[in-house]
């Protein structure tokens, strides 16, 4: 014999208080029974755990508000996940290159859970060194080593090794090459230098 059994109610156990959760049964002959329960979500005494929270470099394009600063972040209870309404975000604004962020969270009255973190605005491109014009054999064009022979490049906050450089070559009317060097940061800030290749 199939019974039919629905639940109404929802627990919300981040926010302390009584929910009421009705279970119901209806058989094939459409009789039914039903039974109410109480749940009751106590104050936490345990401190929850903010996981995601770090220092950022972010670029100069975004908004920072609550919902890009919640963006990875999560909190949890004597390992439950609790829900993000119950983390508190305090944005402040230091000066045009960096955000101070404050990370709250706690069930009802039970302790609180503070963490820090600070964005940093990047809006500065790298910088190119070593980059001149190049002479060359005639009918010899210089493979991408060659021409990034002794080029390097900076940032004020990505590693040299994570940025790539890009060389694209253009050959003008009168046989000779523009070289042109691209380089682009974790945050997209981009910077472009170019040279010649006289034969």
């Amino acid at each position: 014999m199939a019974l039919e059994i629905t639940v109404k109610g929802t627990v919300d156990t981040s926010t302390p208080g009584k929910y009421k959760i009705t279970y119901s049964v209806t058989d094939p002959m459409g009789k039914k029974a039903s039974k109410v329960i109480t749940v009751t979500v106590q104050n936490n005494k345990t401190e929850p755990e903010l996981k995601g929270i770090g220092d950022k470099v972010i670029g100069a394009e975004v908004t920072v508000n609550k919902e890009f600063a919640l963006s990875g972040v999560e909190a949890y209870c004597s390992g439950l996940k609790i829900k993000k309404k119950a983390i508190k975000v305090s944005i402040k604004k230091v000066n045009e290159a960096q955000y101070y962020i404050t990370y709250r969270a706690s069930i009802g009255n039970g302790p609180e859970a503070t963490e820090n973190a600070t964005y940093y605005v990047d809006s500065e491109a790298p910088v190119f060194s070593g980059i001149t014009d190049y002479t060359a054999d005639i009918g010899q064009i210089p493979s991408t080593d060659e021409l990034l022979y002794q080029v390097k490049v900076s940032d004020n906050y990505t590693s040299s090794k994570n940025i790539d450089i890009n060389v694209i070559l253009t050959e003008n009317l009168d046989g000779s090459y523009l070289v042109t060097y691209e380089a682009t940061d974790e945050v997209g800030n981009k910077t472009v230098e170019q040279a010649c290749i006289y034969y």
